[in-house]
């Protein structure tokens, strides 16, 4: 019996210490990420001082509204599943051309004040980023970000002709 025992408490000593320690994550405020934004870009596509002056409204624009689907995500991820609204494939539809629209004023925006070498780097940069994100995404379960079982398996059927 006090083998047993003792098994036991080694066993959870064991399991409690071999977990992860997971430090806090550092949260930023909007300005100082918007702060760090800009120095990265200044840095990486060498930008000028004009430049800066005419990007940092577009960053804290975009920092501002991310800050707010954050806020709002955090907010319905509280409520139960089933209270949560189901959304249609209509609104799903004008989620996508909404996110596409914005997405396409900010090239434009971007193509305006960078030249065509730094928004080339821009732009390469902005794709490294999106992987990035699907990545983490793919890490943490998501299942829309990433392929699903059904997805995985058809993917080696070859076309009916």
């Amino acid at each position: 019996m006090k083998k047993i025992l003792l098994l036991a408490v080694l066993f959870i000593s064991i399991t409690a210490f071999s977990q992860k320690k997971q430090h806090p994550k550092t949260e930023f405020t909007t300005e100082q990420k918007t702060q760090l934004i800009i120095k990265k870009m200044t840095i990486d596509l060498d930008l000028t001082p004009k430049q800066v002056a005419k990007i940092t409204p577009i960053v804290v624009e975009k920092a501002s509204k991310m800050e707010a689907r954050k806020a709002e995500f955090k907010s319905k991820k509280g409520d139960h599943k089933s209270k949560r609204k189901i959304l249609s494939s209509d609104d799903k539809f004008k989620m996508a051309m909404a996110h596409l629209e914005e997405q396409e004023t900010l090239q434009n925006k971007m193509k305006n004040i960078l030249d065509k070498e730094q928004y080339v780097t821009w732009k390469k940069m902005h794709k490294k980023h999106g992987e990035k994100r699907k990545q983490i995404a793919m890490k943490h379960g998501d299942k829309k970000k990433g392929d699903s079982r059904r997805e995985r398996n058809h993917k080696h059927e070859e076309p009916k002709a």
